[in-house]
């Protein structure tokens, strides 16, 4: 039954994998999530009439639910490092860092220039530096503000690029 969970793990992954834009970390969250969808729904499978098939099914849906669960669970961060960029966009100091938290994770935004105009749009320059799961990341981004009057990166290059 090992080896059957062990196949179910790893179609569960490259199934996650799959996800069209992936955070560049997956959080905490979401990795105990697609390892228990993918464990419980192998298990569940696996007591099938058609045990591979079912081990292999089973752990691929359960990681995929696994993995919403995960992200669902870790919105917080998230949300918090959105309104934070958002916030940055709108209102920020050239030069000063807005800072968030939540739990374990942590981050700033740094408007990086004045907002100017490109195209009819307004357009502002952010640095975005983000601690998930301990794994610190930066990148510069270009946002422009939208016509339902949000934010949008329409740019971005992480450290080393360009």
């Amino acid at each position: 039954m090992s080896k059957m969970v062990a196949m179910a793990a790893a179609a569960a992954l490259a199934l996650a994998a799959c996800e069209s834009a992936p955070p560049p970390n997956p959080s905490a969250g979401q990795v105990l999530g697609v390892g228990a969808g993918a464990g419980l729904g192998a298990a569940i499978g696996h007591i099938s009439t058609y045990a591979v098939r079912g081990t292999v099914l089973g752990g691929g849906i359960g990681a995929i639910v696994g993995l919403a669960v995960g992200t669902y669970l870790d919105p917080p961060s998230r949300a918090k490092a959105v309104e934070t960029t958002i916030r940055a966009a709108d209102e920020g100091q050239t030069g000063a860092a807005l800072e968030w938290s939540a739990g374990k994770n942590s981050g700033r935004v740094i408007p990086l220039a004045e907002p100017y105009a490109d195209h009819g749009r307004t357009c502002r320059q952010l640095r975005q530096e983000e601690t998930f799961s301990g794994e610190s990341a930066s990148r510069d981004v270009t946002a422009c503000r939208t016509d339902i009057r949000t934010w949008e990166v329409v740019e971005s290059l992480k450290d080393g690029e360009g």
